[in-house]
């Protein structure tokens, strides 16, 4: 065997015990490199979600607390009785602010009972009035009571220029309840 021959054998074993080593040792290593990357990367994402999740429950703790510490704003919401009809709690206010204005009643029709939870539900209306602005005024400012659990949710004016002081208000009126 010449020299030449010797020496293309060295270096093709050498070649292939580098392609064998390459397949075996290098290409899994650098596989397992990039799954173990990407398992860090998914439980990076975990640890973010319940990092998150925790700074909401204790944000969430914080705004029970100050619910309970605003429920007494609203300890004089009225409780209906089993067998009472909620229209009615809206139709007694309504019936009890107007009387002490002088205003016209063109409509007046509540509409529909939304259930927040199991202890409190809203009863929604609108209310149709005409008169002075002032009174107007004074019967929207009497209408929104907060404690007592009423709302005035949306208003709209009107007038013509026939009677410019006199009004027609639209008046969408909200009553907050308990439930008994």
């Amino acid at each position: 065997m010449n020299t030449s021959s010797i020496s293309i054998k060295k270096w093709g074993l050498l070649l292939i015990a580098l392609l064998l080593s390459f397949e075996f040792l290098i290409f899994p290593w650098l596989d397992w490199l990039d799954a173990s990357k990407s398992e860090l990367q998914s439980l990076e994402k975990i640890v973010a979600k319940q990092e998150s999740l925790l700074s909401s429950d204790k944000e969430m703790q914080n705004n029970s607390e100050s619910i309970v510490a605003n429920l007494s704003e609203f300890s004089e919401l009225p409780t209906l009785a089993k067998d009472q009809e909620p229209a009615l709690l809206w139709l007694q206010v309504i019936d009890s602010a107007v009387a002490r204005y002088e205003l016209n009643i063109n409509n007046k029709a509540p509409f529909r009972e939304v259930k927040i939870n199991d202890a409190y539900s809203v009863y929604a209306g609108r209310l149709n009035v005409s008169g002075s602005y002032n009174e107007v005024l004074n019967l929207l400012y009497e209408l929104e009571d907060i404690k007592q659990g009423n709302r005035v949710r949306q208003v709209s004016f009107s007038r013509t220029k026939a009677t410019p002081d006199k009004v027609t208000a639209n008046i969408e009126f909200v009553r907050v309840f308990k439930r008994s």
